[in-house]
C-alpha cells in the first residue's frame, strides 16, 4: 500500500482526481491529509474535522469486476468494511450504516464516505473512496449535526497512521471479496447494518412527512421505503430526510 501523506490539502478526493487526470494513479494508493480544509460529504455537504485529530483520506482502487450499472456495490463494500473495522475497536452492535454510506454508532455519525468513479468505455477505470472518520476529536461545532468519535465512545486516544493502514486494508479486503459472489454476501451484510431497516418511523420524503419503513435498497442504490398505505417509494439522496 502506497501512502502519500500531506500536512494539508483542500480535498484528498480532488488530489486523487488530479493523479488520475495526470495518469499517475495506482491501484491501492492512499492520499492522507492531516488537515483537510475543504472536505466534502454527500451532495456537497461539508465535513468538519479538527487538524491532526481524525482520519481524512482517499483510497484509489480499480474495481475491475464491477460494472458501472452496479457501482453502488462499491459504496456497500466500503460501508461494510468500515463498519467491520469499527466493530473490532468498540465491540458495539449498534454500528449502523445510514443510507447511502454514513456510519453511525447508535444515532450519532462517526464516519462519512464520498465515492467518485471515473468511467470510460463502459468500465469503471478508478474509484476514489474518500473517508472521514472521527477518531480523537472530542468537541464539535453546534452546526455539526449529531457527531461522535472513537475517543468520545471509548475514552481512549488512537494512533492515526496505524489506524489508517488497518482501515484501508479492511476496505480493500471487502471490495476484493465482493467479486467472488457478485457482491451478494456484501449486499446482505450491508442490509443487516442498515439503519432503521424494517422499523416504522417518520420521514420527510420529497418535502412531505410520511410514516413508513425502510425495506431495502434497489440494485441502482435507491432507498426503498414502504408507506403505511403499502406504496413503495424509491428515493435519491436529496429526496429524503430522516427525522431522528
Amino acid at each position: 500500500m502506497k501512502i502519500l501523506k500531506f500536512d494539508q490539502l483542500d480535498s484528498t478526493n480532488n488530489y486523487a482526481k488530479n493523479l488520475i487526470k495526470e495518469e499517475k494513479a495506482e491501484d491501492g494508493q492512499v492520499i492522507y491529509a492531516v488537515l483537510q480544509n475543504a472536505g466534502r460529504g454527500q451532495a456537497s455537504n461539508v465535513w468538519e474535522s479538527e487538524a491532526g485529530k481524525n482520519l481524512t483520506f482517499s483510497l484509489i482502487v480499480e474495481p475491475k469486476h464491477i460494472e458501472p450499472r452496479h457501482q453502488f456495490l462499491i459504496s456497500q463494500a466500503v460501508s461494510v468494511g468500515i463498519a467491520n473495522y469499527l466493530k473490532f475497536i468498540i465491540n458495539n452492535e449498534r454500528i449502523h450504516i445510514k443510507w447511502p454510506n454514513d456510519i453511525y454508532v447508535g444515532t450519532k455519525k462517526i464516519a462519512g464516505i464520498l465515492i467518485e468513479n471515473t468511467i470510460r468505455n463502459n468500465k469503471i477505470l478508478f474509484s476514489i473512496i474518500g473517508v472521514g472518520l472521527n477518531v480523537n476529536q472530542t468537541e464539535f461545532s453546534k452546526n455539526a449535526g449529531r457527531p461522535t468519535s472513537l475517543s468520545l465512545i471509548t475514552k481512549k486516544q488512537y494512533d492515526l497512521e496505524i489506524m489508517l493502514n488497518q482501515l484501508a486494508t479492511c476496505i480493500e479486503n471487502v471490495l476484493n471479496d465482493s467479486q467472488y459472489d457478485d457482491g451478494e454476501n456484501c449486499q446482505n451484510k450491508y442490509l443487516q447494518r442498515l439503519l432503521f431497516l424494517n422499523e416504522e418511523r417518520e420521514y420527510e420524503v420529497r418535502g412531505e412527512k410520511n410514516i413508513g419503513k425502510i425495506i431495502g435498497v434497489s440494485e441502482f442504490g435507491f432507498l426503498q421505503i414502504q408507506t403505511k398505505n403499502g406504496a413503495i417509494l424509491e428515493c435519491d439522496i436529496k429526496e429524503i430526510v430522516y427525522i431522528l
